[in-house]
């Protein structure tokens, strides 16, 4: 694979891996809670997630969207 920087510093070839990772925030948007709630599932390692150091953490939302569909809970209909 050749090396060759990108405008951004980024070699080609190494970016794929790391294309659909996502922070806390958008993590949060992305399942529909708050972003405290992100760091707690962090915190308790309930989600999966990549600590890059002590206060960078990515998730891959591939990863997230497994996740929530493994945790679903389903609807049951209330009626007559």
């Amino acid at each position: 694979m050749k090396q060759n920087p990108n405008d951004d510093g980024a070699v080609q070839g190494n970016r794929a891996p790391f294309e659909d990772m996502i922070g806390p925030a958008e993590a949060a948007k992305f399942l529909g809670v708050a972003v405290g709630t992100i760091h707690a599932w962090t915190h308790y390692r309930k989600i999966p997630c990549y600590k890059f150091s002590a206060k960078c953490c990515k998730y891959r939302r591939s990863e997230l969207e497994a996740w929530a569909q493994a945790h679903a809970v389903g609807m049951r209909e209330v009626g007559p």
